[in-house]
């Protein structure tokens, strides 16, 4: 029986300590993300409140930046929760790197096909295939990104573009 209600896919991006999460891909973590790989994860329970990190615990300093940089929240990825149940907490992020819900990969042949929930290609390995808009697009995004983070994250000499 179907409802008509679109099943919202939450992919989220993980970040904590080290470079990989220390779980098979395929792995349930918490009863609710599913490891896809590559610090991917998917949440199977969307509409469930995530953990968040206790009032009395202090915020990693990985995260700061990304706090810091709300107001561009549309081409920084967001905070969105705690995963637990590891050997070290991970941090979910949202909006990274990670192809949404029906997203579309650009080929090299210029067709498209459905990469939902891959990895999105680094600035290196898309400017090529890219339009002269979307890469306008990213210049100016980078353009408008730099001071505020430039500030959080490198030192004062290497701050501003003077």
């Amino acid at each position: 029986q179907r409802c008509g209600t679109p099943i919202l896919r939450r992919y989220l991006w993980a970040v904590g300590p080290g470079s990989a999460l220390p779980t098979e891909v395929g792995t349930l973590i918490q009863d609710r993300y599913y490891l896809l790989g590559d610090r991917r994860v998917l949440d199977t329970c969307p509409g469930l409140l995530p953990e968040i990190p206790p009032p009395e615990g202090s915020l990693p300093p990985v995260l700061w930046p990304y706090l810091h940089l709300f107001p561009y929240r549309c081409s920084v990825p967001q905070v969105y929760g705690l995963m637990g149940g590891l050997d070290q907490p991970f941090f979910l992020l949202e909006g990274g790197p990670i192809y949404p819900s029906q997203g579309l990969a650009l080929q090299a042949d210029g067709s498209y096909r459905q990469a939902e929930g891959e990895l999105m290609p680094s600035l290196v390995e898309a400017w090529p295939q890219a339009t002269p808009q979307r890469q306008l697009g990213w210049l100016w995004q980078l353009a408008r990104l730099w001071d505020p983070l430039a500030a959080r994250v490198l030192p004062p000499r290497c701050s501003t573009l003077s």
